[in-house]
């Protein structure tokens, strides 16, 4: 090879005859990585494919805020790379369009929708139709998918009959329903022309789609409110459509498909809540008996679509029944197990008045109770008690000082404080505060009060004073009473006080310690106690103990069981219980069977042989 009239480059065969021609070079020095750059130069696709097919904004970023990266690398527009048509494609967004028709049943939208379940009436499909014009509604229930062609058939002509018109133009997807040769045919027959989306591209026929979306929604809404059962379906959704058809839209004006459609206003008097109770009247053909209830709750399912009326489910056994008139309970919904009134929020309602603090009704919490959670402390009877008897004490205290009543009048005890305050130890300041307020002298202000709450609460009544007048001592209780010259309310509070009780009881008994009888009644000490060896032996010998002697008590458990008699009381009967006798129980007889009797001795089994044989001879004669 030649380069300006010289020997460049010379390609030598590897051997004769060959055809591939190799250069001899020579080693002139080590290869650098900056040789090697100049030999292969990555470009954009080397390096959109090294940093994971990333967008060309984030390329255009890469140079800036890392290194290594060549400046000449040019960054094309319209760039094609399979991989990232394969690994990150979308499918692109389809806006509304804004075409609509001038006039009724100019174009209809058609669809077919599937549920899981079998109705009431064993459906299984519903194909809606929608006026592109009025966006009113019409839907019919189908058992199977190939009913959609007798369906259609209905629909247009009741299109014909009621509204004297025809349909132009058709909208459906391309499901196997609307794609058959005879359906096709149907609508050609009648002069429709038939539009279908593409396959997978539901959202061609998007106002169709939208609709069932919109009528599933106000259905399933219904139909868990109600808690009805999954079979019924096909009520909800007809009642649906029917309220659809009544509900104000945006692109109507704010107006009703039914008023668009038609051009009369339509009225709502007759809409009630899906699945809640109605009261119906049960007409005597049909009533069990002249006895039996003139309505019966049942639930609402939706309106008559072949008259004025609704119907209704009648239960045990799901039977539909129609009326023209019913007492309808909306907030009542038989088929949910709890059958409670909703929580209603109160509206657009003045807030009550507070009351003024600082009267007699004020329940503010004292100051020394604004942290705590707890201010349910209103005065019950056990706090009342407490607040008196403190009141008690700090009057006693302030007698000692010399304090006026008129000065003591206005230091009153402040309320009881909750569980929460009591736990709350006292600090040194209050403690001090407390202190000089009692060695304060009357004529001498006391110290500033720390700064209290506005709210202060209303102090509490005094105290009754207790009455000076001495208790008589009726006669009727003065001859033979161990107490002496008592009344009987003192006497019952000297027998509530243990030192008071040792005092009449006196000494102990020199019998054991305290010892319980069956049942689980305590003895106490002071009752003479007798052991069931004194008194006859085992229970089995009772009825025979009446002649035996017994060791006769001590004078001084006489004295104990004398004095327990006249007091009367728990200890006497105790007493009582613990020496009654226990009932004896005859044992029953035992019933021998023909295994027990061959285990008696030779002479009485021939005994009972003899005596068996007997009743045989008697009983053969």
């Amino acid at each position: 090879m030649l380069q300006d009239g010289q020997e460049f480059l010379t390609f030598l065969p590897r051997w004769d005859g060959a055809t591939i021609f190799i250069i001899r070079t020579y080693l002139g020095a080590k290869p650098s990585i900056r040789a090697a750059e100049q030999i292969f130069h990555p470009d954009f696709e080397t390096y959109h494919r090294r940093f994971a097919h990333p967008s060309n904004d984030v390329l255009h970023k890469i140079g800036k805020y890392t290194y290594g990266l060549p400046n000449q690398i040019q960054i094309p527009e319209n760039h094609i790379c399979p991989g990232c048509e394969q690994g990150k494609k979308t499918n692109k967004s389809f806006p509304s369009t804004k075409v609509r028709a001038s006039k009724p049943f100019e174009l209809i939208h058609s669809d077919l929708k599937s549920f899981p379940v079998e109705s009431y009436h064993k459906y299984k499909y519903a194909i809606v139709f929608l006026d592109d014009f009025s966006s009113n509604a019409w839907t019919i229930n189908l058992r199977t998918k190939d009913a959609a062609l007798p369906a259609t058939k209905r629909f247009i002509a009741m299109v014909k009959n009621q509204f004297n018109t025809n349909i132009v133009e058709w909208m459906s997807d391309a499901g196997g329903e609307y794609k058959s040769k005879t359906f096709l045919d149907m609508l050609g027959n009648e002069g429709i022309k038939v539009s279908q989306s593409i396959p997978y591209v539901h959202q061609q026929n998007g106002r169709a789609e939208r609709l069932i979306r919109t009528l599933t929604e106000k259905a399933e809404t219904m139909h868990f409110q109600a808690c009805l059962p999954p079979s019924w379906w096909e009520f909800s959704l007809d009642h649906a459509v029917h309220v659809y058809n009544r509900t104000p839209m945006r692109r109507l004006e704010w107006r009703t498909p039914h008023e668009w459609f038609t051009g009369e206003r339509p009225s709502i008097e007759c809409l009630q809540v899906l699945g809640c109770g109605a009261y119906i009247f049960i007409p005597s053909e049909i009533r069990e008996n002249k006895m039996a209830p003139k309505a019966e709750l049942i639930i609402f399912l939706g309106m008559h679509s072949k008259g004025k009326g609704y119907i209704f489910m009648r239960g045990p056994n799901n039977i539909i029944f129609s009326a023209a008139h019913a007492t309808f309970d909306e907030s009542l919904f038989p088929r949910c197990s709890k059958r409670t009134l909703q929580n209603n929020t109160r509206l657009q309602e003045v807030a009550p008045p507070v009351a003024p603090c600082g009267g007699n009704g004020c329940h503010c919490p004292p100051p020394d109770m604004e942290d705590d959670d707890d201010t349910s402390h209103l005065f019950s009877r056990t706090s009342r008690k407490v607040v008196y008897d403190a009141q008690k004490e700090l009057d006693q205290r302030l007698r000692d000082v010399d304090v006026t009543p008129s000065q003591r009048h206005g230091m009153r005890m402040p309320p009881p404080r909750t569980s929460a305050s009591q736990d709350r130890p006292p600090t040194p300041e209050n403690i001090q505060h407390r202190q000089m307020q009692l060695d304060q002298p009357p004529n001498e202000p006391g110290p500033s009060e720390p700064p209290r709450r506005k709210c202060q609460p209303a102090a509490l009544p005094p105290p009754r004073e207790k009455s000076t007048r001495k208790k008589t001592v009726p006669e009727r209780y003065i001859e033979g009473n161990v107490y002496g010259r008592k009344h009987p309310v003192e006497v019952e509070k000297d027998i509530l006080r243990q030192r008071d009780w040792k005092k009449v009881v006196g000494k102990e008994s020199s019998r054991p310690h305290r010892q319980n009888i069956p049942g689980g009644v305590p003895v106490p000490d002071s009752i003479p106690y007798y052991s069931s060896d004194e008194e006859g032996g085992d229970d089995d010998e009772l009825g025979d103990s009446e002649g035996e002697t017994h060791e006769s008590p001590s004078k001084e458990e006489e004295a104990v069981v004398s004095r327990l008699s006249r007091e009367g009381g728990v200890s006497f009967l105790l007493f009582l219980v613990s020496k009654a006798v226990p009932v004896r129980k005859e044992k029953e007889p035992k019933e021998w069977t023909y295994k027990d009797m061959i285990g008696l001795p030779a002479g009485q089994l021939e005994e009972w042989r003899a005596a068996c044989q007997q009743e045989i001879e008697i009983l053969t004669k």
